[in-house]
């Protein structure tokens, strides 16, 4: 999402005429990494120059040494409340109340709701096909995510992950470990005539802002209320929402505090915005069935956005997502395929 807003500063400040802005990650090739033990005896391996260093090196190995830094879980860690992601949303439901089965519910939901987009064809004009395998002789043309046979029942039987004592926050109801890419073309209205291209939509603006690391989930709520007061738009007016789905948790906090004042103001926001019906919400699933890669995410919360506008003849839609360390951003977009 910040690659897409940066594309909009520069097209719209007339400093660019055509920018592909997005993002990529793959998530399932994170390597394992030496810690520093390990980092710092090879350091002396190296240095060592006679056979009697080296072994005189190698007397000091320990076993533990061998002990590996998980790439993923130091990147989904925040360096200055000490809380991975998941422990973050713990912080959220416990705050808020949210039970196990209110978790469980929404993930499920989210379920089914992908599954219908794509048993609908939903997805088809927005997913470019890949081709994979070692012959290349295989087709990828859908999320690999979304679970039919997913059920309540199911989902409850996973334990709790990132507070197994008393928890609530599952690997189920929260998004998976995913690879995935998305982007979009970015172009001025003259790059419009020039190119003969014809716009799917407009980006009507951006906001991001800040807040507390440990309750980075709370991030959209802000987002969306600096947003709002930007464009002097309402939230009514919003014929689509788009919320990433970290955790059910998160999302559901974030609607509890476009809701209730008292929580809204505990994040700085001053004004209840009201909440975002289901029949607006995520329509087409979200992470917690698609996936959440996070490099790619914000781009594709706007791409999802703009080919559902499109589909419905809606006219404005927002997206909004968390961002690790203590962030929040949000997109407004305007149908232009009506």
């Amino acid at each position: 999402m910040e690659a897409v807003s940066q594309a909009f500063l520069k097209v719209a400040s007339g400093r660019s005429e055509v920018i592909i802005a997005g993002g990529v990650e793959s998530m399932s090739q994170m390597p394992l990494l030496y810690n520093k033990e390990m980092t710092e005896f090879f350091a002396m391996m190296m240095k060592a120059k006679t056979l009697a260093d080296k072994v005189k090196v190698i007397s000091t190995f320990r076993p533990p040494y061998l002990s590996p830094v998980i790439a993923i879980e130091q990147g989904l860690t925040d360096p200055f409340c000490g809380l991975n992601m998941g422990q973050t949303a713990e912080l959220l439901a416990r705050e808020l109340g949210f039970t196990r089965e209110q978790q469980d519910e929404f993930a499920n939901k989210s379920h089914h709701k992908a599954v219908a987009a794509q048993k609908a064809g939903r997805f088809v004009d927005e997913i470019v096909p890949i081709v994979f395998g070692a012959k290349l002789d295989k087709l990828l043309d859908i999320d690999v995510g979304p679970r039919e046979s997913s059920t309540v029942e199911g989902l409850a039987k996973l334990k709790p992950y990132f507070d197994r004592k008393s928890g609530t926050v599952t690997v189920a109801n929260s998004c998976p470990i995913t690879d995935g890419g998305s982007a979009l073309l970015i172009v001025s209205e003259d790059a419009l005539k020039k190119y003969n291209l014809k716009p799917m939509a407009r980006i009507i603006d951006y906001h991001f802002t800040g807040l507390e690391p440990e309750r980075m989930g709370m991030g959209p709520l802000c987002a969306i209320d600096g947003l709002l007061k930007r464009t002097n738009m309402t939230l009514e007016q919003m014929d689509l929402v788009e919320i990433n789905e970290a955790f059910a948790a998160q999302v559901m906090a974030v609607r509890r505090g476009l809701t209730d004042g008292e929580v809204a103001r505990r994040f700085r926001v001053d004004k209840v915005h009201g909440d975002i019906p289901d029949e607006k919400l995520n329509v087409n699933g979200g992470a917690i069935a698609l996936g959440h890669p996070v490099g790619s995410t914000g781009s594709r919360l706007i791409v999802t956005l703009a080919h559902e506008l499109k589909r419905r003849k809606a006219k404005y839609g927002l997206a909004s997502l968390c961002i690790g360390g203590g962030q929040g951003g949000a997109t407004m977009i305007e149908n232009l395929m009506v």
